[in-house]
């Protein structure tokens, strides 16, 4: 029987593409350029925050901090000192010892975010998942000091982005509509954008732009992750610039 052409066998190097390294200047930076290094600018400290509240009560209901905090079930005495620990314990509802899990519980529990089943998980699977929820937030924070927009950008298969993790700054693509009246979206897909293809049907266009992770979402199992993601910073992009550089292929478009 005679054999299809394209299965006769080939030596490994007939079928793969040779890339060569190529000298690019290796972009340098200093530590404090980096947004995760770099102070939240838009959220108060907890001092700043207290004197908030303590001028609002005031002004509106005429009490202090003490006695709003005493109305809410948490003993504490005038001129104590107020700590975050203090604040924090008027939504506890007494569950865990770990005060960010127990307070972590208190929000999920109020806005239904709990898992179906939640309560018939071993204690050691709820306090897992209730601080994987917590740090979380607060890495994604960290990520993003600055609130820059973030936004959504989904694969359904997760060796699509092998390695895709929190803090990632990478090159992405996605679909999107074809606006005429604004191509671009406002803080989306703007960094080094480039639009690689246009699907006149459907009325949308692939790009690809550099974006820095800052949440990792499983929806629907681990085999829908869903990527939430910010336009990388002009630091951060330039390393991923520079690796595109070096290693790419003189017979692809530059």
């Amino acid at each position: 029987m005679r054999a299809f052409p394209y299965s006769e066998s080939r030596r490994m190097e007939q079928v793969t593409r040779q890339t060569e390294p190529v000298e690019v200047p290796v972009p340098l930076s200093e530590a404090s350029q980096w947004p995760a290094s770099q102070p939240n600018e838009m959220r108060p400290t907890f001092e700043e925050w207290l004197r908030r509240q303590e001028t609002l009560l005031l002004s509106t209901d005429g009490v202090t901090v003490h006695q709003w905090l005493r109305d809410h079930g948490v003993p504490v005495e005038d001129g104590a000192e107020i700590t975050p620990e203090i604040m924090w314990s008027r939504t506890r509802p007494g569950r865990y010892r770990d005060l960010l899990v127990d307070r972590r519980y208190a929000r999920e529990s109020e806005t239904d975010g709990l898992p179906k089943g939640f309560d018939e998980w071993e204690e050691h699977e709820q306090v897992e998942h209730l601080r994987r929820l917590e740090d979380d937030e607060r890495i994604a924070e960290e990520l993003n000091p600055h609130q820059r927009p973030t936004f959504y950008v989904y694969y359904g298969d997760p060796m699509a982005l092998p390695g895709a993790v929190r803090g990632l700054t990478c090159r992405m693509w996605r679909w999107e509509p074809e606006i005429p009246w604004k191509p671009v979206r406002d803080g989306e897909m703007t960094c080094h954008r480039e639009v690689l293809a246009r699907d006149i049907l459907r009325r949308r266009i692939l790009v690809t732009a550099i974006v820095t992770i800052v949440r990792v979402e499983e929806i629907g199992g681990l085999l829908s992750p869903r990527y939430v993601v910010r336009d990388a910073e002009p630091v951060e992009a330039a390393r991923v610039l520079c690796a595109e550089a070096t290693w790419r292929d003189d017979r692809d478009p530059a």
